[in-house]
């Protein structure tokens, strides 16, 4: 575990340094940070999964009772940030793990959930060099009350009949990081899920209502003109012309913006608006991460506001120069919104 962790924090500050001193662009740093949780967690599964395989079994080693390579049969799905291939410095993995494996077969089943249950000890635990990462495992079925490792079998039961509308659009941003049959699997039940039913706009206006008064203005995600006006936009357009157009099923949303623009989705004003104030609002957002380590979308207020405002590059009034900026994007980023979605919200 050592080696994990000085790669972690070796790659985060190579990272952090080509991002700050502007060597690469947005989109490339996070999807950095994204392809080293995907390394950290596939070592750290191998780990957890070699441990399990050498263990007794009734006075048997556990490898003994597969017949076939355990790999294939089981497969992590990245939601959220991860799974849209976006991470922030200070972003949670959030997990769905999915087992082929029959329901009747309950000793299967115990063997892959003390494996998952050994992945978020490893990666969770807090030493002297702190935690890999915060995982979160509530989207998967049922959440807190559901089984560690899901059988297929079960996941697409739930989803037939017991996910709700947020799961649906949560699963837009599903990427599933195994290759082998169990990912493949999965791939094909999260796809007819997400983009066989019709879209409900109107539940999706109400969603993001919600959220947003929830949340302060200050709150760069949830606020009014947040990075959620992008992602509800597009997620409603992948899951209204998602079965039509292939191209639009696609976790990535750099990507899934660009596909909705070869669409004609989006003309080009619109999509070079999306674009840019999405860019934008992550970037805030990061350097929010890099300088304070936690998971944070709150802009700084009074003085706090304008020191921040100095390190992201502004001179002179920094504060008032990074706000008319950043109103002119929330501007962009809502009105892109109402637009897709068929009406203003509060």
């Amino acid at each position: 575990m050592d080696a994990l962790f000085w790669q972690h924090d070796v790659e985060m500050l190579r990272i952090g340094l080509f991002d700050v001193t502007g060597r690469t662009p947005l989109p490339n740093t996070l999807h950095e940070l994204c392809v080293l949780a995907e390394v950290l967690l596939g070592a750290v599964t191998e780990h957890a999964l070699q441990e399990e395989l050498a263990r007794e079994v009734e006075g048997r080693p556990a490898s003994a009772m597969f017949t076939a390579d355990p790999r294939e049969l089981l497969a992590a799905v990245a939601l959220g940030k991860l799974g849209a291939g976006g991470m922030n410095y200070a972003s949670d993995l959030e997990l769905v793990f999915v087992i082929d494996a029959a329901p009747e077969d309950t000793a299967l089943q115990a063997v892959f959930a003390r494996v998952v249950r050994r992945v978020l000890d490893l990666l969770t635990s807090t030493g002297e060099r702190g935690r890999l990462y915060e995982v979160d495992l509530r989207l998967r079925p049922r959440g807190r009350a559901g089984n560690l490792a899901t059988t297929l079998h079960e996941f697409e039961k739930y989803l037939a009949a017991d996910a709700g509308y947020w799961e649906r659009i949560a699963a837009t941003r599903a990427r599933v990081l195994s290759t082998g049959a169990a990912g493949r699997k999965t791939t094909a039940l999260l796809q007819r899920f997400v983009y066989e039913a019709p879209a409900d706009a109107a539940q999706m206006l109400a969603m993001r209502q919600r959220l947003e008064r929830e949340s302060a203005s200050s709150v760069l995600k949830r606020g009014r003109g947040g990075t959620l006006d992008i992602e509800f936009m597009l997620a409603h357009l992948q899951m209204v012309h998602g079965g039509q157009h292939a191209a639009l099923r696609e976790p990535n949303l750099w990507l899934a913006l660009h596909a909705a623009r070869q669409a004609g989705l989006l003309d080009e004003r619109e999509y070079d608006q999306g674009l840019g104030a999405y860019a934008f609002l992550r970037q805030v957002v990061n350097r929010l991460q890099i300088l304070d380590g936690v998971s944070t979308h709150d802009l700084p207020q009074g003085d706090a506001l304008e020191v921040f405002a100095r390190r992201m590059g502004y001179a002179g009034d920094a504060a008032a120069q990074l706000t008319e900026e950043l109103d002119w994007h929330r501007g962009n980023a809502r009105a892109l919104y109402e637009r897709v979605l068929g009406g203003g919200s509060a």
